[in-house]
Parts: C-alpha cells; structure tokens; sequence
C-alpha cells in the first residue's frame, strides 16, 4: 500500500492548479517567495479587466445594454475570482488541516476494502476535476475567440471594453492590452476550476469516509463476539471524528474561506444580471 503514490493521485490535478494561481494551502510566511506568486494572478485580474471596467461604468450609465454586459460579462465574474483567490490565499493556514486530515486519513487505512472505496472516490473527483478545468478553459477561449473575430464589426476593439489610463488604440498598448485580458481570462477560469474543485474534493472524502464507516457497521457480524465490544467502538470513534471533520474543520473553514457566504450572494447577483 502505497499511500504518497495515493495522494499524489488524489491531489496532483487540485496541487498544480492551486499552485499555478499561488493559492495552495499552506501556512503564509512573508519570507516564503512561493507566497508572492498569488500577486500576478490577481494584478492581472484587477488591472486588464475589474479597475478599467468599474471606472467605465459611470461613463455607460446611460446605456443599459452596456451596463449589463459589463457587468454580466466581466467585471462581476473577475470580482469573483479575484475575491475567490485573496480569500483563499488568506486562509491557507486553516485550509492546510483539512488537507492534514486528508493525508491522516489515508494513511490510518486499514482494509483493502476501505483503500478501494477511497481510491474510486479519488477517481471521480479526479475525473470531476479535469473536467471541470476543462470545460472552463474552453468556455474561456471561446469567449475571447467570439471577441476576436467580432473585432471588425464592433466599435470597442478590446476582448473587454474598460476606461484605461492610456491610449489602447495605438501599437503596441492595443496588443498588449489584448494579451493581458486574455491573460485573465485564463486565470479567470482557472481560478474558478481550483477553488470550486477543492471544496468538491474535501466533500468527496468526507463521503468515503461516511462509506468506510457503513460497510464496517454491515460487516460488524462477521466479528467475533469476543472483539465487538472493540469494533463498535472504533466505529463510535471513527463516526465522531468524521462529524469533528465535516461539521468543525469543513464547515468552519469554508465558511471562514467565502466569508460567511458573500462570495456565493455575489455570484447569486452575477447570474440575475446575466
């Protein structure tokens, strides 16, 4: 049984896009350069596409059309993901236990049964995962692609039309402008993919562990009278450490991470507008 060889398949698809967007849990130390990658992410975000179209949106006030799609189209999906990073980056100390529980979880393994069962949960999830990072990244291109092409047929030129400090109508701000905003697109939607994959992740194992516990309890009469006593009392245990975890490490962190729901009402608003 190779647990390292375990977790590196759980964990591999939601390490690498945590750590590409500088937000893997971990305890933040402001000597620690890993810490500082989260900046070029959330710069980028703010300066190509949030800033520039918050401060345009007094100059369309008068356009509902314009307002809507700056809203629905950008600036409030940016807001989120830029919200979605700082947050997570904030609380990378306390979203580090639940990745603590994780390992200790797997390595306490002690059936093969239970290892298959936690193994096929990691399948799906990986499986979730790729998926979903996928279908974001594609969403993502398809956008700027459609934007592109429109490009002769529209009156703004830019992916996302925003107020800039500079002149985005001459070489080369026009196509620097443009790479960064495709840029952030590409953060945009993996920002969505890692964080919304975490939190399936952890509810995923808090799953198998809720398997793991009901297989024990049908299998309790193939033990021996002499050691139920022992046996139900490892599943007492096992059942009030899975509660600790879901209702005191899960709940609270995540809980703590969104900010007591303000980023799900803020991307409740996101789709009313959209």
């Amino acid at each position: 049984m190779n647990v390292q060889r375990d977790l590196n398949y759980l964990l591999s698809w939601n390490r690498h896009l945590m750590m590409y967007m500088g937000i893997w849990p971990e305890e933040r130390k402001w000597n620690r350069p890993s810490n500082y990658i989260v900046l070029g992410p959330v710069l980028t975000m703010l300066c190509f596409v949030c800033i520039p179209q918050t401060i345009n949106l007094p100059f369309i006030a008068y356009d509902l059309n314009l307002v809507v799609e700056n809203l629905s189209m950008g600036n409030m999906t940016f807001t989120i993901s830029v919200l979605k990073t700082i947050i997570f980056w904030m609380n990378g100390k306390s979203l580090k236990s639940l990745f603590m529980c994780v390992t200790e979880d797997w390595a306490t393994t002690e059936t093969k049964s239970e290892r298959e069962t936690m193994l096929n949960i990691a399948k799906i999830n990986r499986k979730i995962t790729i998926s979903c990072t996928l279908v974001c990244e594609t969403v993502g291109l398809s956008f700027v692609l459609l934007r592109l092409v429109t490009i002769p047929y529209r009156d703004d030129k830019l992916i996302y039309r925003g107020y800039f400090f500079y002149n985005t109508t001459v070489s080369p701000n026009f196509e620097l402008t443009q790479i960064g905003q495709v840029v952030a697109v590409m953060y945009v939607a993996i920002t969505y993919a890692a964080v919304d994959n975490f939190i399936v992740l952890l509810v995923l194992h808090a799953c198998g562990q809720l398997l793991n516990l009901k297989d024990n309890l049908r299998n309790l009469h193939l033990v021996a009278s002499k050691d139920i006593q022992l046996t139900l009392e490892k599943i007492v245990e096992k059942h009030n450490y899975i509660a600790w975890f879901v209702l005191n490490e899960l709940v609270t962190s995540i809980l703590s991470a969104v900010s007591r729901n303000f980023i799900l009402k803020v991307q409740r608003v996101n789709c009313v507008i959209f």
